[in-house]
């Protein structure tokens, strides 16, 4: 027995459109846990440089070393980082995007809009 050419492409197609879903999925799950483990270590060196503390504190506790929290102690004071329930939002609502059909590259933008800051574009 043939099987037409349209339904094998039409499941390819299919395949590789989950395939590409899971993928986008474990990339949205690697830049959330990157994006929360930067902001536990912003908030902790806001809280260091709020009570007084300077960059050796923020060095010890982090652990980072000194060229790296210069850089953090800098974006602690210039910064803010939003409250952990946005990217939770985020990432389930671009979950349900996906289970209940979204276009996988409009869902992956949308994921990585929400969970940057706004910024002026010159």
């Amino acid at each position: 027995q043939v099987i037409p050419l349209q339904v094998i492409i039409a499941a390819v197609l299919r395949y590789w459109k989950l395939a590409l879903v899971g993928l986008l999925v474990l990339a949205a799950l690697g830049a959330y846990w990157s994006w929360h483990s930067r902001g536990e270590k912003l908030e902790a060196a806001r809280s260091i440089l709020a009570s007084g503390g300077g960059r050796r504190e923020i060095e010890r506790e982090t652990g980072l070393p000194r060229g790296a929290s210069d850089r953090l102690a800098d974006a602690a004071a210039k910064t803010s980082v939003p409250p952990q329930w946005i990217a939770s939002e985020a990432l389930a609502s671009s979950d349900h995007m996906l289970k209940t059909g979204g276009e996988p590259f409009t869902v992956l933008a949308a994921l990585i809009h929400s969970l940057t800051p706004e910024q002026k574009v010159y």
